[in-house]
């Protein structure tokens, strides 16, 4: 489903989706905090950043380095992004966070993506 801007905060479209997700890196005030840490998955994407669950919380601010799945194009397959925000899951277990992307060529590849993706929706 793509939701347009207007209905949320974010300033662009966004797609649901389920890819899970392996956050590499966990980097708070230039200090590793943790790495490899699995479990988590995308719920949705825009070209600026993500909503993701996570079993653990995230520290916002922290930069985090993410890797997708081989469904993702190779270009996006590691990324770095700041968490924004990150929220206990009322109904669930874990938490959901959301992370923007660090860098113009992450943005634009995602771009690319996302626009292959609706056309086949």
């Amino acid at each position: 489903m793509v939701r347009n801007s207007g209905e949320n905060r974010r300033k662009y479209l966004r797609i649901e989706t389920s890819h899970t997700i392996t956050l590499l890196k966990i980097i708070n005030a230039g200090q590793l905090v943790s790495s490899s840490t699995s479990g988590s998955k995308a719920i949705d994407l825009s070209k600026g950043g993500m909503r993701l669950v996570t079993e653990k919380p995230l520290t916002h601010d922290s930069t985090v380095q993410l890797s997708f799945d081989d469904s993702f194009p190779q270009d996006l397959r590691e990324v770095t992004g700041l968490v924004a925000w990150c929220n206990k899951q009322v109904d669930e277990p874990g938490y959901q966070a959301g992370v923007s992307f660090q860098g113009e060529h992450i943005t634009k590849a995602m771009a690319r993506y996302l626009g292959q993706l609706s056309q086949h929706m």
